[in-house]
């Protein structure tokens, strides 16, 4: 007999009825637990650039699930009702290759062995992760994870010191300007105005991931997962006290917080191989002390997104 038999259509059907029934209870529980957020450890209110305040910027797309981009600001269900929506597509198209397999085979048109859930299977096609920066490396062939991420460990440790300084003069160089008035603004008003100084002691990345990567007109925005540990204190100035140990932390316990940064940088730039934080984005001259706005030998302005990666924005989760 050719095409499916009865027995088999209908084991065929029986099996998808228990896959819909499957994912219909999946589904809300992706829902879910996209939508929270996650924090991880306690964290104080204060410490490096996880104390400052979110700066204002465009809607965030893409894939996080989150309004905040990396660094401090609440969540939206964007990303989980396109998952669902997903999901939904997903399984429109198994249901429309079974029927289509099945009528196939019951008008004579499969094989004398007939349809089998492996012909099914073998008819879907598979649906790949894809790399987030795809794009970005298609029009920078230099482009690669590891070295942008290394920049961004590198403007992680520099932003974390200059704050322990009181200082973001150094680390303006790669900061918009309206997030360096955050956190500016927060460091002047928090600690020097109290004559109080947030310690960092052993901070460091665990682990960074890349969140969102979309293309802003004419720029590509890369908003990545920051995961760091450090032992948050703060001190009196002139006594060199610990300052509140219950809330401020006690100068021994070490926590851990997530952040998310958003970088921006004009799409189509090339990558410098040796690129640093310590040289113009445009000559490649070395930054000097005291000249953190304008290159000394070339005179660019050094925050420039249509030259080099700029960091637009600092999210606490």
């Amino acid at each position: 007999m050719r095409g499916l038999t009865s027995s088999r259509a209908k084991k065929i059907l029986a099996v998808l009825a228990v896959v819909f029934l499957v994912v219909a209870l999946l589904i809300p529980t992706v829902v879910f637990a996209r939508a929270g957020g996650g924090h991880v450890g306690g964290s104080s209110s204060s410490g490096g650039s996880k104390s400052s305040g979110s700066s204002s910027g465009g809607s965030s797309r893409g894939s996080s699930g989150g309004s905040s981009i990396p660094f401090v600001g609440g969540s939206s269900s964007g990303g989980s009702s396109g998952g669902c929506c997903g999901t939904i597509i997903i399984i429109a198209v198994i249901f429309a290759v079974v029927v289509y397999v099945i009528i196939k085979g019951k008008s004579g048109g499969g094989g004398s062995g007939g349809a089998t859930l492996a012909d099914i299977s073998a008819a879907i096609p598979e649906v790949e992760q894809g790399d987030l920066f795809a794009e970005i490396k298609a029009a920078d062939p230099n482009f690669n994870e590891q070295m942008f991420f290394g920049r961004v460990n590198e403007m992680f440790v520099a932003i974390q010191y200059a704050w322990m300084a009181r200082n973001l003069e150094p680390v303006r160089r790669f900061l918009a300007d309206q997030q360096f008035t955050v956190l500016n603004n927060s460091v002047q008003t928090d600690y020097v105005q109290k004559g109080q100084i947030n310690k960092l002691d052993n901070v460091h990345i665990t682990q960074m991931s890349p969140v969102e990567v979309v293309k802003m007109g004419e720029y590509d925005s890369v908003k990545m997962l920051i995961e760091a540990a450090c032992i948050d204190y703060t001190v009196d100035e002139r006594t060199g006290e610990i300052v509140n140990p219950g809330e401020l932390g006690d100068g021994k316990t070490a926590t851990t917080f997530q952040e998310y940064w958003t970088f921006m940088r004009k799409a189509g730039v090339q990558s410098k191989m040796d690129a640093s934080i310590q040289k113009c984005p445009n000559c490649g001259g070395p930054v000097t002390d005291g000249n953190y706005v304008k290159c000394s030998y070339c005179g660019v302005q050094l925050n420039d997104p249509t030259l080099d990666w700029v960091l637009m924005r600092i999210e606490q989760v």
